[in-house]
C-alpha cells in the first residue's frame, strides 16, 4: 500500500515537472521571437529619420512671413533699375521727348507727298517734300528736339543744310541756313539750341525768306506737322 502511495506521489512530481519544462519552454521562445523581431529593425533608417526630422524642424525655425517673397521683391527693385538705366540711356543718346517749332513763323508752304504745289521760283506744279516756315534773314533757327548733328552739308538746290539725328527713326533736315552754322557735326543738342540763321534757299529764292523743313522717319520722307506734333 505503501508503495503504490508512493508511486502516485511520484508520478505527480513528474507531471508537474513536465508542466513547468513546458511553460519555460514557451517564455523562452517568446523572448527569441521578441529579439529576432528587434534585431530586424534597420538602426540605420531610424537614426536617418530622425535626422530628417531634426533638419526640418531647424530649417523652419525662426522664419517669419512678410507678405511678399523676397525673390520677388529682388525682382521689382531689379525692374526698377532697369526702367531708370533705359531713361538715362535714352537721355545720354539723345532721343527727344517733345519737339517745338524750328523757328517762330507761319508756314507758308505745307507738306505735300500726293499733291502737286505751285512752285514760284520754277513757275510749275510739283510736290513738296517738307514745310517752308516764314521768317527774315538772320532769325535764329533752333533745335526742334534733342538730338545729335549727324551732317552739315551744301547743297544746290537747298543751300546749307544742317542734319539732327533726334532718335526713334526720326532725322530732321533744317534748309537754307547761313554758311558758317552755330553747331558742329558730331554735337549733341537740345530743344531749343540754336543751330544757325534764316539764309537763301536756291531752289525757293523766288519766295519770300524761310527755313525749308523736313524729316524722314526710318528713311522715308513724312509730315513734319504730323510726325513731331507741331503747333505754331
Amino acid at each position: 500500500m505503501s508503495t503504490m502511495k508512493f508511486e502516485d506521489k511520484k508520478n505527480n512530481l513528474f507531471r508537474q515537472g513536465g508542466f513547468y519544462a513546458a511553460v519555460v519552454v514557451c517564455l523562452l521562445a517568446m523572448g527569441a521571437g521578441a529579439y529576432s523581431a528587434i534585431n530586424r529593425i534597420n538602426p540605420t533608417k531610424i537614426q536617418d529619420n530622425a535626422q530628417i526630422t531634426i533638419t526640418s524642424e531647424v530649417r523652419g525655425a525662426g522664419n517669419e512671413l512678410t507678405g511678399v517673397p523676397y525673390e520677388t521683391t529682388k525682382k521689382t527693385e531689379k525692374n526698377v533699375t532697369t526702367k531708370k538705366t533705359v531713361k538715362a540711356t535714352e537721355a545720354k543718346n539723345n532721343v527727344a521727348g517733345f519737339f517745338s517749332m524750328p523757328v517762330s513763323g507761319t508756314i507758308i508752304k505745307r507738306y505735300s507727298e500726293d499733291e502737286l504745289i505751285f512752285s514760284e521760283t520754277y513757275n510749275d506744279w510739283r510736290l513738296h517734300d517738307g514745310i517752308d516756315i516764314a521768317a527774315d534773314k538772320g532769325t535764329k533757327v533752333k533745335a526742334a528736339g534733342d538730338g545729335k548733328v549727324t551732317d552739315i552739308k551744301e547743297d544746290a538746290l537747298l543751300g546749307t543744310i544742317v542734319v539732327i539725328d533726334h532718335g526713334n527713326g526720326i532725322v530732321a533736315y533744317y534748309c537754307g541756313l547761313n554758311k558758317t552754322p552755330a553747331v558742329k557735326k558730331g554735337q549733341s543738342v537740345e530743344v531749343g539750341t540754336v543751330v544757325g540763321t534764316i539764309d537763301t534757299i536756291p531752289s525757293e529764292s523766288v519766295e519770300q525768306p524761310h527755313l525749308h523743313f523736313y524729316v524722314t522717319k526710318s528713311g522715308k520722307v513724312v509730315s513734319p506737322v504730323d510726325t513731331l506734333k507741331l503747333q505754331q
